[in-house]
Order: C-alpha cells, then sequence, then structure tokens
C-alpha cells in the first residue's frame, strides 16, 4: 500500500515537469490580440440610468478576426427597461441580434483603440426596430488571453414603437456606458 501514494507522486511530479516544460516552449510563441483567425469570446452588462428610466442589459458575444485588427461580432442584446411617471410603472423586455464590425487599433502594449458599428433588428414582443449602435472603447489586456473593454455605445432605434403613435415610424437614440469581459483563443 505504500508504493501507491509514492507511485501517484512520482507521477505527479512527472506531469507537472512535463506542463512546466511544454509551457517554457510555448511562452515565446505567445498569441498577440487581434490576429486574423482569433476568436474573442465573451460579453458585456450595461446599467443606464436617466431621471425616471432604468434599463439594465447583458449582451454574450463571439467574435472572430476576419484580418488582423478587424472583427466581426455577432451579439445576442437582452434589456430590461423600467419607466417610472407620476406613480406609475411600466417595464418592458427587449431582445436583439447585432452584428458589429471592428476595428482595433494598437495604443501601447496591452492597450487597444477599438471602434465599431453595430447593426441588428430587435423586439419588444410589440414592435421590431432596426438598430444602428456605434461603439467606442477600450481593450485593456488581462492575463494572456483576456480582455476588460470599458466602451460608450450610441443605439439609435428605428422602428413603429418610436413613433407618434403606433401606426408612425420613428427614432430614438440614447448613450449607455458597458464594461465587456472577453477571452481569445
Amino acid at each position: 500500500m505504500r508504493a501507491l501514494p509514492t507511485t501517484v507522486a512520482v507521477l505527479l511530479c512527472t506531469l507537472t515537469a512535463n506542463l512546466r516544460a511544454d509551457d517554457s516552449v510555448t511562452a515565446g510563441a505567445e498569441h498577440e490580440y487581434a490576429t486574423a483567425g482569433s476568436v474573442e469570446l465573451g460579453g458585456s452588462v450595461g446599467v443606464s440610468w436617466v431621471h425616471h428610466v432604468l434599463e439594465v442589459t447583458a449582451t454574450p458575444s463571439l467574435g472572430y478576426f476576419l484580418w488582423d485588427r478587424f472583427e466581426l461580432t455577432a451579439e445576442l442584446d437582452v434589456a430590461y427597461t423600467r419607466v417610472s411617471d407620476e406613480g406609475v410603472t411600466t417595464s418592458t423586455k427587449t431582445v436583439s441580434f447585432v452584428v458589429e464590425p471592428s476595428y482595433h487599433y494598437p495604443l501601447r502594449d496591452r492597450l487597444w483603440l477599438l471602434g465599431g458599428l453595430g447593426v441588428g433588428v430587435g423586439y419588444d414582443g410589440k414592435h421590431t426596430e432596426f438598430e444602428l449602435i456605434p461603439r467606442v472603447g477600450i481593450n485593456i489586456e488581462v492575463g494572456r488571453s483576456s480582455l476588460i473593454t470599458p466602451a460608450i455605445e450610441v443605439p439609435i432605434l428605428i422602428g413603429r414603437g418610436h413613433g407618434d403613435s403606433s401606426d408612425s415610424v420613428g427614432v430614438s437614440a440614447g448613450v449607455e456606458f458597458a464594461v465587456g469581459i472577453t477571452t481569445t483563443f
């Protein structure tokens, strides 16, 4: 029975020594962010509060770098909005699908400027809307493959839910601050 713990200890030491040796070989070939063929997986959460309107959003995302610095991202945006006006509170839930081409410009080591334009379709349970979402932010590399991305978005929503009556088409615009957390591989 004493041989079993000794054998397990020798196997663990051998395995960790091999892993360390593999790490030293790949450490020089570190993968740089924003290179063609990289995949970025993550999302963001956002909170916007203006006067009597509260909006909370969650946006999982999947991106692929088609070329160096140029990424195409698909996002599923889920939002909850609560409006309180003169004692009456209403809430809506909105789901939208957005495709965003973006460009990532290196500012310095581990810091990138991000600019993108999301285009998509949203639905609030009653109305379908067209969405344009310009976005500017900064990608901050944390560790070998993770990023934190604070960004400012300007959602521009076009549809019947934004007009003066249920039959008219209108436009609404806003400002949102979001922080995304992603990982690349």
